[in-house]
């Protein structure tokens, strides 16, 4: 019942442009594409062209493997291998997350993105609390608060305006 609400309180915060739209920036020079070719029209609105064709791309996609997913078996040697790692497939992935949240802060000092630098008081905490989240996955210390500690993480990165809510400003800029 837990996850059920946590699943659905993580859905509905998708629906936000501004959280669903923030992968954008990791590939996208932004100031580049709104001086070339987004004069008139917000960057990357619900109507503008670039929206409108990876959403009909999506779409297609999914209903192309909806159907298909009825006509293929499903195969019973890897949901057998599946359930029987499943322990450790789960393992190697909280490791693999860990050592990214944790390389992430040496490395590149960034939160979570790469349009979060850490700059400010703000992110200097956020950056502990990272890397503390990381060292807790790659442990395997109390793995479910720590996954509870990502989204705090994420909430906290998108509050203290260095990049997720930065999107929007662009948009006022145009």
């Amino acid at each position: 019942m837990y996850m059920k609400k946590l699943y659905s309180l993580a859905s509905l915060l998708l629906l936000f442009p501004t959280y669903a739209q923030a992968h954008v920036k990791w590939f996208v020079e932004s100031e580049q594409v709104i001086n070339t070719s987004h004069n008139l029209n917000p960057f990357y609105s619900w109507g503008s062209n670039e929206v409108l064709i990876w959403s009909g791309i999506v779409l297609v996609t999914v209903c192309i493997f909806s159907i298909i997913d009825h006509y293929i078996k499903t195969p019973k040697t890897l949901l057998s291998f599946g359930l029987q790692h499943e322990h450790t497939i789960n393992r190697i992935a909280q490791i693999v997350l860990g050592l990214f949240l944790v390389s992430v802060s040496f490395l590149w000092k960034i939160i979570i993105i790469p349009e979060i630098h850490v700059t400010t008081v703000a992110t200097t905490i956020l950056e502990y609390i990272q890397i503390a989240i990381g060292i807790m996955y790659i442990g395997n210390i109390k793995p479910q608060l720590a996954s509870l500690g990502l989204i705090a993480l994420t909430i906290g990165a998108s509050i203290s305006g260095e990049g997720f809510i930065t999107i929007r400003s662009e948009e006022a800029h145009v």
